[in-house]
């Protein structure tokens, strides 16, 4: 529990989760899982592909009424787990999943374009790797061996510094 006098700050975030969706799903047990030895789940074991995309808000905004007035970015997030590392490492499945989340920024007060690109790179997976994390151990705990629990990670890499083009002596 936080202390009493704690000066934590919360606030609600230009940017918004509007709707996902799975578009792909599988997953397969182990037929070479042993139940006797404990599971070796590491962050290696995890492929992942990630795509951005800016929509036409205008397109966008014909078919929903609500999403007028908004800019719009489409994130997909794939997840997956090699079989090879499955069977190395004592995991009990394997599996593929495919998310698509629509994320939103409204225009009325906008925020500039490469800071939403930021957003968009760093909290649009962050916030889809939750639900990929969630499903994926709802259907784990539906089988027969017990449900490792995927690693928590993080998207954000600090933005590199650029280049003023001039060489330092040393």
């Amino acid at each position: 529990m936080p202390p009493e006098d704690s000066s934590i700050q919360v606030k609600c975030l230009p940017f918004q989760l509007r709707a996902y969706y799975v578009s792909e799903f599988s997953i397969r047990t182990n037929k070479r899982f042993d139940n006797k030895k404990e599971p070796d789940l590491k962050f290696n074991s995890l492929k992942f592909e990630l795509d951005f995309e800016e929509l036409d808000s205008e397109k966008g905004a014909q078919k929903s009424e609500h999403l007028k007035g908004f800019n719009l970015w489409e994130v997909r997030l794939n997840v997956s787990m090699d079989e090879k590392k499955v069977e190395e490492n004592n995991i009990p499945y394997s599996f593929f999943i495919a998310l698509s989340g629509l994320f939103s920024f409204p225009q009325k007060n906008p925020t500039p374009k490469d800071d939403q690109l930021r957003f968009v790179r760093i909290n649009g997976p962050s916030i889809l790797y939750g639900f990929v994390r969630e499903i994926v151990n709802s259907f784990y705990d539906k089988g027969p061996y017990p449900s490792p629990v995927l690693p928590t990670i993080s998207f954000y890499f600090p933005e590199k510094k650029e280049d003023d083009g001039e060489k330092k002596d040393s």
